[in-house]
């Protein structure tokens, strides 16, 4: 019987085939786990609405309560309260609105302490460790991992939650470390609370944030509202991330809310480093002085769910009105997206633009004269890329929860829109 043998040539050419259907094949593969990533956080902030929606149905129509500062008098008859107060027997893992949701889910807590203390020797502090990268942990921990929350806490910002809490964590998060770190070496999770800066934190980490206006915050300090008296355009939870806290105390509900939805609240989103409370700072290409890239105060909102590797930014200049800056979000979206400083009502100043592909000469392919009535000036010191300072997460789309409980993956300048909108109407 006659022996059948392949030759090398047809073997090679089998090779070259496989390898081509490879490459053809694992890039749908990585769009399709990239799209189920997405369908899942818009899943988990819809199971966090009802969650929420339960809270009130449970507390006389109120939402959990997001300012954990601490107590003090605003005015006669008038005080601040800390949200941890409103279960006095709790402890820090209660504070803040992620953690008044968590007697809702099915998890053993030896204790409602939240980690040990760190280099400052402060309770309730859950310390990065630079050293092991993870979690620091203590030889009371090494003991007892549940003693003081340890492994929750490890888990929350390392292993996409822990068991059932995996519900406060967007299993996209760890594709987006916090950009601040990634000139040092380090990818850590861009999540609050993880690099303690002197102080306690409180709550439950969580990728996502609750409106501050309505979920409490320094600003509101007194209470939540009631969800029937919440317009239902408004957003209550979006995707965000904080990994070190801004230059003020973090437990007045900053770390865990955003702003949006007030004229005061117009700075949405901004692509300039003039503002620690600008929701997507970037530093302009500025350098330190060995050459690496000073990428300023943290991304507050997070946009991940996105295929951006790079992001162009624009010079700021001259004052656009409000329907200008819609009709240019509308015109030019997925690919770029119009921001401006507040004036007075249905007025912006030093107008921006973002794109995450090449805007042309002068940004002419966005059509900036036309729509805009601006000229801008084409800056490579503008131009970022994903690896250099975390862009993509800065820009592109997100999963929101609006107030009507329903779920929309959108556009940065929907979500930008929306809450002027909000703001200009009230």
């Amino acid at each position: 019987m006659k022996k059948m043998w392949f030759s090398i040539i047809e073997l090679m050419a089998v090779i070259v085939v496989i390898l081509i259907l490879m490459t053809l094949f694992v890039p749908t593969i990585n769009k399709v786990r990239k799209r189920a990533k997405t369908l899942l956080c818009g899943q988990q902030l819809k199971q966090l609405g009802v969650l929420n929606s339960t809270y009130a149905l449970d507390n006389n129509g109120y939402l959990p309560f997001s300012y954990n500062g601490t107590l003090g008098w605003l005015a006669p008859g008038i005080q601040r309260r800390a949200s941890l107060f409103d279960a006095p027997s709790k402890g820090a893992l209660y504070g803040s609105w992620s953690g008044h949701l968590l007697p809702y889910f099915d998890v053993e807590l030896k204790t409602w302490n939240k980690g040990n203390p760190g280099p400052w020797s402060l309770p309730n502090a859950s310390t990065y460790d630079w050293a092991s990268q993870e979690i620091l942990k203590t030889p009371e921990d090494v003991a007892d991992p549940d003693k003081n929350n340890w492994r929750l806490l490890q888990n929350m910002y390392f292993e996409g939650g822990h068991g059932p809490l995996k519900t406060f964590v967007c299993p996209e998060i760890h594709d987006n470390p916090a950009p601040r770190y990634l000139d040092q070496g380090y990818e850590v999770p861009n999540m609050y609370g993880i690099v303690k800066q002197g102080y306690s934190v409180y709550g439950l980490p969580t990728t996502y944030k609750a409106n501050g206006e309505i979920f409490g915050n320094k600003d509101y300090p007194t209470n939540s509202m009631r969800i029937e008296d919440i317009n239902k355009k408004n957003i209550l939870l979006l995707e965000g991330g904080h990994a070190s806290y801004p230059p003020v105390h973090p437990n007045n509900g900053y770390g865990q809310t955003f702003k949006a939805g007030q004229a005061g609240f117009a700075r949405f989103f901004s692509f300039t480093n003039s503002s620690a409370w600008a929701a997507n700072n970037l530093n302009n290409g500025k350098k330190d002085s060995d050459g690496n890239f000073k990428t300023g105060p943290e991304t507050h909102t997070l946009y991940m769910h996105d295929d951006s590797n790079e992001l162009w930014i624009s010079d700021g200049g001259g004052a656009r009105n409000f329907t200008k800056i819609v009709r240019f979000n509308k015109v030019n979206a997925p690919y770029a997206a119009a921001s401006g400083s507040y004036l007075t009502a249905g007025t912006y100043g030093a107008t921006s633009i973002a794109t995450s592909v090449y805007p042309g000469e002068d940004y002419g392919q966005f059509n900036p004269e036309s729509i805009l009535n601006l000229s801008f000036t084409l800056d490579e010191k503008k131009h970022y890329y994903r690896e250099d300072i975390g862009a993509a997460s800065a820009f592109g789309y997100m999963n929101i929860l609006l107030a009507d409980l329903s779920v929309k993956r959108a556009f940065i300048g929907w979500i930008y829109e929306n809450g002027r909108d909000l703001g200009t109407s009230e």
